[in-house]
């Protein structure tokens, strides 16, 4: 029995999209193009390609087929650059994510930072029939990926902090696990993530990679430490004791990351969310 590979599947991709005339070119990013954080065997294969009609592949299913059999897809959002992506479980189980860009917007997403240091990490270009990815300059510059936020965006973010984890006490006072947990979980670390990021630029002069990816690598020690308090069971004493270590933390990396700015730290938002945790700490514990 043949074992279908990564490059098995590039190739048969590569002399399929060369063949078809409504695609201009083809590349590959992410980390099967790129030597630092290399791919490994869990990584999957993103492939961009360029044509005039991406609705003929975004919303089709039909072409998959031309290449390997497949068992499971579906479209999502890029997680950089405001583009589309078709996401393949190619039989039995290699994953590949097709970003279907027309030449104008794949432009547009070149001018976007982020989406400059996807391709400063690497890429492969597979065929260019009409040379439109000539536009492709990476930088040297690494502050490509490396902007600080403004004062209003660091107070902003801060104060929706603070919001939510008395949002969070109160639907824990309410009884409402799942939404509290949820907002825990989920906006409150992505709040505390965001912080890290500037963290990790403003104070311990690193380059975070987007969406979390590889934070164990570039966030503050004192922050990867705690990932194993920060996150709850579905149990209301391990929630309050969640969000108290997550408060803990975001309180030590915002106030450094101010400093470090020279902004000023929002002391009263902070002082008035941990107030109220501390007011009805007994009642969230509980409550019925």
């Amino acid at each position: 029995m043949n074992i279908i590979t990564f490059d098995d599947i590039t190739a048969r991709f590569t002399a399929w999209a060369k063949a078809e005339k409504d695609i201009q070119a083809a590349l590959i990013i992410g980390s099967r193009a790129r030597t630092d954080a290399p791919a490994d065997q869990w990584s999957d294969l993103d492939i961009i390609f360029l044509t005039d009609k991406p609705e003929q592949f975004i919303y089709s299913e039909s072409w998959l087929n031309q290449i390997h059999p497949y068992s499971i897809t579906f479209l999502e959002k890029t997680a950089v650059g405001n583009g589309m992506e078709r996401r393949v479980m190619f039989s039995p189980h290699l994953d590949v994510d097709f970003v279907i860009l027309t030449p104008e917007h794949f432009s547009g997403m070149l001018q976007v930072k982020e989406v400059q240091q996807v391709f400063k990490n690497g890429y492969q270009l597979l065929f260019d029939k009409t040379d439109v990815t000539s536009g492709i300059k990476v930088s040297d510059d690494l502050s490509l990926a490396r902007a600080v936020p403004s004062k209003e965006q660091y107070d902003q973010l801060v104060q929706d902090f603070w919001y939510h984890v008395v949002w969070v006490s109160k639907k824990m006072l309410r009884g409402e696990l799942w939404v509290a947990k949820e907002c825990l979980d989920s906006n409150l670390k992505y709040l505390l993530r965001t912080m890290a990021e500037w963290h990790a630029i403003a104070v311990m002069d690193q380059s975070p990679w987007h969406n979390g990816r590889f934070i164990e690598n570039w966030a503050d020690p004192r922050l990867v430490s705690s990932f194993s308090r920060i996150f709850a069971k579905y149990d209301r004493n391990d929630m309050l004791q969640a969000l108290k270590e997550t408060v803990d933390i975001f309180r030590l990396l915002a106030a450094e990351t101010g400093t470090a700015l020279r902004y000023p730290y929002p002391e009263k938002a902070d002082a008035s969310a941990s107030s109220f945790i501390h007011l009805y700490e007994n009642s969230i514990l509980t409550v019925k």
